[in-house]
């Protein structure tokens, strides 16, 4: 073999190799990926599970029917502890709010707990678990619809888009009585500084439709204008201002010229 047919062979395996070891790359590249993208979505759905079995056994407490300390179930988010304990790119932020959501939702349950096995919760215990309740619902949905984003700056949506995504999970408007969880979600969201449209009424059609309205209260519209203008004229001639009378309509069988 020559050496110009050695060399040209050596450059072609040299080549082969190098597309091989990039090709490896590439299929790893992606298995990461996937693997990443398919534990970001199961961080959700393991809120989402976590929500639904603690209002599925909220919701009787709420009701006044007894409960057992033992019907309460410890919470725990293995697929959140991985994505802690694996280096994937993520929005920390949006986990760290995700980690502050369980410990609540777990305070809530041992007060629960607590006050079972001293004979029944209190009222305050009960709204309390049902305010951590709508926060979560919260934090899930600003995760699943704005990529974790803060309500400040998250996009604006309309309100009946936050209304149709939880009737899509399942949370149900009567879940607690007193409480309807759609309505409570949208104005959690608005308090946290997230824009929803359309505005919530500040009156009734009744209440806006028996508004009065001083024409001349304000003294830089067109009759508050006219007004200090007639005021202006009286000053300077000292007379007292005349009131223009509106023109008569014309008596019957005549015509105006």
């Amino acid at each position: 073999m020559s050496s110009v047919e050695f060399q040209t062979l050596a450059l072609v395996l040299l080549v082969v190799a190098a597309v091989t070891v990039a090709w490896i790359l590439y299929l790893d590249r992606n298995e990461r990926q996937d693997v990443a993208r398919s534990a970001l979505e199961g961080v959700g759905h393991e809120l989402r599970l976590t929500i639904q079995r603690f209002m599925a056994e909220l919701a009787p407490i709420s009701r006044g029917e007894n409960a057992a300390a033992g019907d309460l179930m410890p919470i725990r988010h293995p697929q959140m502890d991985a994505i802690f304990a694996h280096p994937i790119l993520a929005n920390r932020n949006a986990l760290s709010v995700f980690g502050a959501t369980y410990l609540t939702l777990e305070s809530r349950k041992l007060d629960l707990k607590s006050a079972i096995t001293r004979g029944g919760p209190a009222k305050d215990e009960i709204e309390a678990s049902i305010d951590a309740t709508i926060d979560a619902i919260v934090t899930l949905y600003l995760w699943e619809e704005h990529g974790g984003a803060r309500p400040s700056e998250a996009a604006s949506t309309r309100s009946w888009y936050v209304r149709d995504w939880m009737k899509r999970h399942g949370f149900r408007s009567d879940a607690f009585p007193n409480r309807h969880l759609r309505d409570q979600v949208v104005e959690r969201l608005r308090q946290y500084g997230m824009t929803l449209t359309p505005a919530p009424l500040s009156h009734t059609a009744h209440e806006y439709y028996s508004l009065r309205y001083d024409r001349k209260a304000d003294p830089r519209g067109p009759f508050g204008r006219r007004l200090e203008a007639t005021q202006s004229e009286s000053s300077q001639t000292g007379a007292a201002p005349e009131r223009a009378t509106p023109p008569q309509a014309p008596a019957s069988g005549t015509q105006g010229t």
